[in-house]
């Protein structure tokens, strides 16, 4: 089955769809560029969600990256930075957002996908202003050379049952033809890989509060989630 591309959002985040369906088009274009040699979602976080920002103004929206912002951790006031805000223009719907990236491999183990994505919660759990605290986390697969055909479904699948279990206020995914049928050097540098896509998670945690709750309110499946 191929997993393809698209955006499913809960109605608190549909200010963001057509960033998200933007956001795609964008990593699509980078990787065209360099003849899929160059995948936008094999360095980090940070290049990763230049993609994203560029295009929440491509879609009219505001964004901006890494400012300073004023964070609580244990009731506790002090500046810190946040990864992301993007806004409608109005300013009448907003998301402070925290972005963490990962590269699960085949037999990542579910455990795993919630530590990872309970790092997000943590980082978006400290800002108290500026709209909904979101957490954002890029699963970017990385598949063995020589693996069987379906584990990169494979793989995805084992996510999306921890975002089900775990809750989740929406995804997007980007799994191009073309990224999968490369191989190219793995990040250690230990033999080749392939780079098929990027899965992003995101949860809800509301709106300012000093309570840290995943809002997990529904989103539409895609045909490739389980079950």
């Amino acid at each position: 089955m191929r997993i393809g591309q698209g955006v499913s959002v809960s109605d608190e985040l549909k200010f963001l769809e057509g960033a998200l369906h933007q956001f795609h088009e964008n990593l699509t274009y980078y990787a065209e560029a360099g003849g899929w040699e160059d995948l936008p979602h094999f360095y980090n976080e940070r290049a990763t969600l230049s993609f994203l920002a560029a295009a929440a103004w491509q879609k009219k929206l505001l964004a901006i990256e890494e400012f300073v912002n004023w964070k609580k951790k244990e009731d506790v006031d002090y500046l810190g930075r946040c990864d992301i805000w993007i806004a409608e223009r109005d300013k009448q719907q907003s998301a402070s957002i925290e972005v963490k990236q990962f590269w699960p491999k085949p037999g990542t183990r579910s455990e795993t996908f919630s530590t990872w994505l309970s790092h997000g919660d943590k980082a978006a759990a400290g800002n108290p202003r500026y709209g909904f605290r979101v957490a954002m986390t890029f699963f970017s697969p990385v598949i063995p050379v020589g693996s069987e055909t379906g584990e990169t479904l494979a793989v995805v699948r084992k996510i999306a049952e921890t975002v089900e279990r775990d809750g989740s206020d929406g995804i997007a995914w980007w799994f191009p033809d073309a990224a999968m049928e490369r191989g190219l050097p793995r990040r250690d540098g230990k033999g080749m890989a392939h780079w098929p896509g990027l899965l992003t998670v995101m949860r809800n945690l509301g709106q300012a509060s000093r309570r840290r709750t995943i809002i997990g309110r529904p989103f539409d499946r895609p045909a490739w989630w389980p079950g």
